[in-house]
């Protein structure tokens, strides 16, 4: 197990990797987009890059 995952179960938490999958099984890109608001067009256009912007790793920005 690595530190940062020892960190992270110390506090609780689950290890990255399974915290990861957890979240990707949570809410589908439909799903998310729509719940963002709008009318669900022009938004939605926009819906995966405005994820992709927020979801940057750490190592790449």
């Amino acid at each position: 197990m690595s530190a940062q995952d020892a960190a992270r179960v110390a506090r609780g938490e689950a290890p990255q990797a399974q915290a990861e999958a957890l979240r990707r099984r949570g809410v589908d890109a439909l799903t998310d987009a729509r719940s963002r608001g709008g009318d669900g067009r022009a938004d939605s256009d926009h819906a995966n890059d405005a994820r992709l912007l927020r979801e940057v790793p750490p190592h790449w920005a």
